[in-house]
């Protein structure tokens, strides 16, 4: 057990397997569930996914896979449980299913629930079974532990691998709340709030307690609480006034001026908001909000692509500044683990600080995200923003494009789209907000040459995603056996051995048959979406700008070299990287091959288009297709080419040839990887 509670300054923190949970320093330790907390409630979607992400780590080996926190207040030899009984109660019951119910008996209790402690003991005797009958307070916990029956099933082999897994590689983050803390104020706190505290929380009041000034902890709290508000402009939320706001962001709000933790000024906290008690620490300040004149257009906010824990872990990144030798998951399931590990210093923590304000300034002015209004019920659908908020003198602020630096005016719009499908296509590939590798390495560019500005932003953007498909994608060692990138391919391939980035990559590189050959439905979703940028690039070197007519030259051989006829410019004008595209479509359906011995599990036959299109569609035949998406013209068929370029082409080919077998599927495949390989584009 690694205890980190043997001197004052370190957290008050241990990171425990499995086995080592109920015991503590060879003592066997009882977690009591207080009155207070609720019934044990996971649903069964819950409970499968916590199973399934442990197999999924034992299935690679991973040394250690973490599953949360648990948030605790000793008395005796029995821990309270103040957050985390839901997890902790799934571990009891996981235990229960794997034999291990003798490593639980009496450890875990209902205060003054006899009910859910009959039944608690009763699973660990087999005395229940599907016929049991359940009460209120213990329908979660029989219902929870038929379910984890029912993934486990009869196999004793994959039990057996899964209980060795479980009990000496899975890990949790026990937090032992301080005795002298009031705990009266933190239960004001969670019923007002109705909540429990979070590991971000936690990680803010750690990192207070390393400051030694007041108004360092007061400041530290007000940049903290700003920007965890991730859907608005950082420079509308900090608690500054005119000046104060200007010595940081410039006078246009849009040039970050601070070099360091010092030189940022802030309203003066009140006496009150310098306590250091449990209560103050988490209770996010008035964090105040840009002032605008009479006149100016109202504060918009917008849908953030991360949340503000795996913010954290970036950030956190960025201070450390890792090499690719160093093992750095962002996944906020392991945010306390990751500032555990990290140690800031009091110098670190203010480094840390400073870093999370201006990666926040970046995150909302540079990167891509969608802008809201009252009525935006389908965000999914709504195209992509990339402004920067941006005032001048006592004008109304404004959000302005990103690229105003040419002075022409169509070289900045060329050039701006460019940047937003960019970052959109990065984005739409790693929609989960943890492991946004592409986020981290964009923060690591702009931290260092934003001065650069669009274009040499742009021109990064377009290294990092050849850098990925060569070095990644087309890299059989990087990946799973699933065709994913394994957890630490993109550090081991994009930094170097000291932390920075190398966007370099080896013209020789493995054919796309040598790669994906038999992979079937598991091509990557990137390969897709990087298709359909370099699909738009070469429109927009090829054709944008020269308005070349129908029956050009240049326009004919174009299309030539998409593999179909030519089917006009609009779509490629108005091509976006949508939200809701992803779900892999086979365009000669599976259900229709019967015995025409057509290859339709490969990248040829294959489209990444949104969910509902491919639900209602699915087993049409192609000719169905084209006439249903490219024939109707009632309106009301929703445009799913303009959000797949590659899907339209392949309709455009089936339309033209009267079919769509294996020898479209062949042409049509061999054309799409000459695009997504050539470099002169």
């Amino acid at each position: 057990m690694k205890n980190n509670q043997n001197n004052a300054n370190e957290l008050p923190l241990s990171d425990l397997t499995i086995a080592e949970l109920f015991t503590d320093d060879k003592s066997q330790v009882t977690y009591q569930i207080p009155m207070y907390q609720r019934n044990y409630a996971w649903s069964d979607d819950e409970i499968k996914a916590l199973i399934q992400d442990v197999s999924d780590a034992c299935d690679v080996n991973k040394p250690a896979y973490y599953i949360g926190t648990l948030v605790t207040y000793q008395h005796d030899n029995t821990l309270e449980v103040i957050d985390g009984q839901q997890r902790l109660t799934t571990i009891f019951l996981i235990l229960a299913c794997l034999g291990e119910g003798e490593m639980v008996r009496n450890r875990l209790t209902y205060r003054a629930r006899e009910i859910s402690n009959r039944t608690l003991t009763d699973i660990i005797d087999g005395k229940v079974d599907k016929s049991t009958p359940t009460k209120d307070d213990t329908v979660g916990i029989i219902n929870g532990y038929k379910v984890i029956k029912g993934e486990f099933g009869d196999s004793k082999a994959k039990k057996q691998q899964f209980r060795d897994y479980f009990l000496n590689h899975v890990h949790i983050i026990r937090y032992k709340v301080p005795k002298d803390i009031d705990l009266n104020h933190y239960f004001e706190v969670m019923n007002s709030r109705g909540e429990q505290l979070e590991s971000h929380e936690i990680v803010k009041s750690n990192l207070m307690q390393k400051l030694n000034d007041d108004n360092e902890r007061a400041k530290f709290a007000q940049i903290w609480d700003a920007c965890s508000v991730m859907n608005t402009y950082i420079q509308q939320q900090l608690p500054c006034n005119k000046s104060q706001r200007e010595a940081i962001f410039g006078s246009s709000l849009h040039d970050f001026s601070a070099e360091k933790f010092e030189d940022i000024e802030l309203k003066q906290a009140t006496e009150e908001s310098r306590k250091l008690s449990i209560k103050d620490l988490i209770k996010p300040e008035n964090a105040g909000s840009y002032q605008q004149a009479e006149g100016e257009e109202q504060t918009y906010t917008f849908l953030p692509i991360i949340d503000f824990p795996n913010f954290l872990l970036i950030v956190l990144k960025l201070t450390i500044k890792p090499s690719k030798k160093d093992s750095f998951t962002l996944d906020d399931k392991q945010l306390l683990k990751q500032f555990e590990l990290a140690r800031l210093n009091e110098e670190n923590v203010k480094k840390f600080a400073f870093n999370l304000l201006k990666a926040k300034y970046f995150l909302d002015n540079y990167i891509v995200h969608h802008k809201l209004t009252g009525n935006d019920k389908n965000a999914d659908e709504t195209q992509w923003d990339l402004e920067h908020f941006s005032v001048s003198g006592e004008k109304t602020e404004k959000y302005v494009p990103l690229n105003l630096v040419s002075g022409n005016k169509a070289e900045d719009k060329a050039l701006q789209q460019r940047l937003v499908h960019l970052l959109s296509m990065f984005e739409i590939t790693y929609t989960a907000r943890q492991r946004k590798n592409y986020l981290f390495y964009c923060m690591m560019y702009l931290f260092s040459k934003a001065e650069d500005g669009p274009a040499g932003y742009c021109d990064f953007l377009q290294k990092l995603a050849r850098k990925y498909l060569i070095n990644i994608y087309f890299n059989r060692d990087a990946l799973t056996d699933n065709y994913q990138p394994k957890p630490d391919s993109f550090d081991g391939q994009i930094l170097t051995d000291k932390g920075e980035i190398n966007l370099g990559y080896n013209k020789e590189f493995n054919s796309f048959d040598a790669v994906y050959g038999h992979a079937g439905t598991k091509i990557p979703q990137f390969l897709f979406n990087y298709l359909d940028y370099k699909i738009w690039d070469k429109y927009e070197k090829t054709l944008r700008g020269e308005n070349q007519k129908v029956g050009s030259p240049i326009r004919k051989r174009f299309f030539d070299e998409l593999g179909c006829p030519d089917f006009g410019l609009d779509y490629f004008k108005d091509f976006y990287f949508s939200r809701t595209r992803r779900s892999l479509e086979h365009f000669f359906p599976q259900a229709n091959v019967k015995n025409k011995n057509i290859d339709v599990n490969c990248f040829g036959n294959f489209a990444l288009i949104g969910l509902s299109t491919n639900i209602n569609g699915s087993n049409w035949d192609p000719q169905i297709k084209v006439d249903h998406y490219l024939k109707d013209t009632s309106g009301k068929v929703s445009r799913v080419s303009v959000a797949s370029l590659k899907f339209l082409i392949m309709m455009k080919r089936a339309e033209k040839d009267e079919k769509w077998e294996n020898e479209q599927i062949k042409d049509h495949q061999e054309k799409m990887v000459k695009i997504l390989t050539d470099w002169k584009l």
